[in-house]
């Protein structure tokens, strides 16, 4: 067993996208079973500093990190539980507590994670290290829920309830709380996030949302489809114009569905299809 009281400790990930503390146990050279094991490992109130070389972001510090790791051993599965404070005002707390690994030897992001994750006052700008930047410029909510996580490979599955307030979406500020009940499929290496079902609550209006956000494509996409049930239209139009306005010229209206769908936009000249407001 081993304790540590206020330790620093920085990981680092290399131009590889291999982590400085990726071999830690596996044996070094030596090709026979390495016998390093941990019956139990904590960290108490613990600062640990993360530069990630690849995603070419600057150095970020996690305060207040609380750890207990039981039965770890290379090659095997091991519990954890993790409470952590993201940098930023309020809370910013993020705990998880699951079971972990096997971890493999260079690359650890396909680790196998299956737990419980909760959150209580993140921002969504202090959590956006872990979602390779499918995050849109000019947005930012504070999030509190807790939600069942497991990863496979690149893929992360993640279910469960969170509560936004402070929500601003490109710059618009939302006058009202969201709830929302969802599962969602996050693929880390082709940054997209499927959303595999939504529930929300749009100041007590309810909302039902599918599709995906692709990130991976420049400039990035979003594809999703939106229905509610006995919603009056100026209710509807009152929740979503804060958070969907967007100006463009004629030539810069967008198509959908390759030519196949159809934009609805405002103009001077009231409301019309993207096809006549090209013309």
């Amino acid at each position: 067993s081993l304790s540590m009281s206020r330790p620093s400790i920085e990981l680092i990930r290399d131009t590889r996208g291999v982590w400085n503390l990726s071999t830690l146990g596996d044996g070094g050279a030596d090709t026979t079973e390495s016998s390093f094991t941990l019956k139990k490992f904590t960290i108490d109130d613990g600062q640990i500093g993360v530069t990630d070389i690849p995603a070419a972001k600057p150095r970020t510090v996690y305060d207040h990190i609380d750890l207990e790791l039981r039965e770890f051993a290379p090659k095997s599965r091991f519990h954890i539980k993790l409470g952590a404070h993201l940098p930023g005002e309020g809370d910013q707390l993020v705990a998880l507590d699951a079971d972990v690994g096997p971890v493999p030897k260079g690359d650890t992001t396909p680790t196998p994670i299956d737990g419980r994750l909760s959150l209580k006052g993140v921002s969504l700008s202090g959590f956006s290290r872990f979602m390779n930047d499918t995050i849109p410029a000019g947005t930012d909510t504070i999030a509190s829920g807790d939600a069942d996580v497991k990863t496979e490979n690149s893929v992360v599955s993640c279910k469960g309830n969170l509560r936004f307030e402070n929500t601003t979406i490109r710059g618009n500020q939302l006058q009202y709380p969201i709830e929302a009940k969802y599962d969602l499929r996050v693929d880390r290496k082709q940054n997209k996030v499927q959303i595999q079902s939504g529930d929300l609550k749009l100041d007590g209006t309810p909302v039902s949302v599918k599709g995906q956000i692709d990130a991976g494509k420049t400039p990035k996409t979003l594809d999703v489809h939106l229905s509610t049930k006995n919603a009056a239209i100026t209710e509807i139009a009152r929740l979503s114009t804060p958070a969907l306005r967007s100006y463009a010229a004629a030539k810069e209206i967008p198509s959908v569905k390759r030519g196949h769908g159809l934009v609805i936009v405002s103009t001077s000249k009231g409301m019309m299809t993207g096809t006549q407001a090209r013309k």
